[in-house]
């Protein structure tokens, strides 16, 4: 049984979910909040496996709540569940260490599908979002996996051998023995990468470096699995 959370403002919307949730899925609804900042305030470690979470109107101190939120649950994975994602939700999303991504329009099948490969998911840099979602964002014209101009400036040579390596989940061990380099000096790549791209983490970091056609998205384990 895969325990859940709801976060969401709208009440309605929260209870309808919870019911549907509970009469058409194997999923298990623990708790429903209508903010981030009293989710953290009663959440205990261990209650759930996955939370729901809608980002429309975010303001700025609850986007500030959803750091602290992944922060002290890091065992928690988290669906990012809204009526309007957009490419650049994903991208910014994906970076904090959300990469679940539902839209609102889908059916409760594709809620507990995308639930489920969610809580499978063991691969780092591994997208999901369910079908209707990305035709949706098929329809749009500014895909980050779309082409676009190179921009390779950013970074040393140095750097874009090391980025290369990351984005094929080598390990900073393995990528000092096959640079011929000292596992410090990968590390010290590593964070001026982060620095330069504005990125906080690995996953932030790879796609920055895909959204700005500095890596080649068919040459990197960048995974984006749609669910039915």
């Amino acid at each position: 049984m895969i325990r859940i959370g709801i976060i969401d403002k709208n009440e309605l919307f929260r209870e309808s979910i919870h019911q549907l949730v509970d009469f058409k899925t194997s999923l298990e609804v623990e708790f429903s909040s209508g903010s981030i900042a009293s989710c953290i305030n009663t959440l205990k470690p261990g209650e759930v496996d996955l939370i729901l979470i809608d980002n429309q109107n975010f303001s700025e101190l609850e986007k500030i709540n959803l750091k602290d939120l992944i922060h002290h649950f890091p065992e928690i994975k988290f669906v990012l569940f809204s009526s309007q994602i957009s490419e650049n939700d994903i991208y910014h999303f994906s970076a904090k260490g959300i990469r679940s991504f539902l839209s609102k329009e889908s059916s409760i099948v594709e809620l507990n599908s995308l639930v489920v490969r969610t809580i499978k998911s063991s691969n780092s840099f591994e997208i999901l979002m369910n079908k209707s979602l990305q035709i949706s964002l098929d329809q749009g014209k500014n895909s980050f996996l779309d082409n676009r101009e190179v921009n390779l400036q950013v970074f040393s040579q140095r750097e874009l051998e090391v980025l290369d390596l990351i984005c094929q989940e080598k390990t900073n061990v393995e990528i000092a023995d096959k640079l011929k380099l000292s596992v410090r000096t990968i590390e010290t790549h590593r964070r001026r990468m982060l620095e330069k791209s504005g990125s906080k983490s690995m996953i932030g970091l790879v796609l920055y470096a895909v959204k700005n056609r500095i890596v080649d998205v068919n040459k990197i384990d960048l995974e984006i699995s749609i669910t039915y």
